[in-house]
């Protein structure tokens, strides 16, 4: 399923080249952390319709005629909902964490929300896939960014993440004990404890728990929190200030959470 929210768009154009189009793709998802990919088929008259069909994590477009490069780009630009839109040849393959570098250059932060959560069959039920999937897949991209080096290779890059980081916080004491201890960690050689990283992140507050929004804010600091709200979504807040108020915070603290972290990191 595309990701129906991303930071930036990835478009291949291609016409009747559907063997090097995986490898394409396949790169393009190894790009960034928060990227769509859009293909255009212009107007192929092999296989590659087919070949489509066999690629996760695409948005497919096709066109009727053929428009040949810049035309089938222009409709990709429509077709795209990232807020950066990026270009790739069909015959060509990005770099990991291309995409990734380009925004660390740009200082431009990342709001990184799950979309396809982990749980399957078993969270079907009582829409469980989105109370309890959506907060352990947000704790699970945050531990990829860290033991895949993302953060270390890209030592600007700041990254949100939503539902007060999930379960990453109340599991960070687990994260670091699994660092020292397993070898599949171990063998990263990672320059720091993983707990470390927690500076590279920033927070939002809709964790729905006073005691929890507390814990949140002891343990990485109101400097790297900001009021959330989740609009106009059932599993969001009807009154993101007032639900703050009840923390009685500081002002300096409760000033950051409203404005100053926000206005930080969008240069406001």
């Amino acid at each position: 399923m595309p990701n129906l929210n991303p930071r930036a768009s990835i478009i291949i154009a291609t016409h009747d080249r559907p063997q090097l189009l995986p490898r394409a793709v396949e790169s393009a998802h190894a790009a960034g952390t928060d990227v769509e990919i859009v293909v255009v088929d212009d107007a192929s008259t092999d296989e590659t319709a087919r070949v489509c069909q066999t690629l996760s994590g695409i948005k497919y477009v096709r066109t009727e005629r053929n428009q040949r490069v810049a035309g089938a780009r222009n409709i990709g630009l429509v077709a795209s909902r990232g807020e950066y839109i990026s270009f790739l040849d069909d015959d060509d393959t990005r770099l990991p964490d291309s995409l990734d570098a380009q925004i660390e250059a740009l200082d431009l932060p990342v709001f990184l929300h799950p979309l396809q959560v982990v749980g399957g069959p078993r969270t079907a039920p009582f829409n469980l896939s989105n109370i309890l999937s959506f907060p352990f897949d947000t704790a699970i991209a945050a531990c990829h960014l860290i033991f895949g080096g993302v953060l270390d290779r890209h030592p600007k890059l700041q990254v949100t993440l939503p539902h007060g980081g999930g379960v990453l916080l109340m599991l960070m004491g687990r994260i670091d004990h699994g660092a020292k201890v397993r070898p599949e960690i171990q063998k990263l050689g990672l320059p720091q404890v993983p707990s470390k990283y927690l500076q590279r992140f920033t927070f939002d507050t809709i964790v729905h728990s006073k005691s929890v929004m507390e814990f949140v804010i002891s343990e990485v600091g109101a400097e790297r929190i900001m009021v959330g709200s989740d609009y106009c979504l059932d599993m969001g807040y009807l009154r993101p200030v007032q639900d703050l108020d009840a923390l009685n915070l500081p002002a300096r603290d409760k000033d950051l959470i409203l404005r100053g972290t926000a206005a930080r990191l969008l240069k406001l």
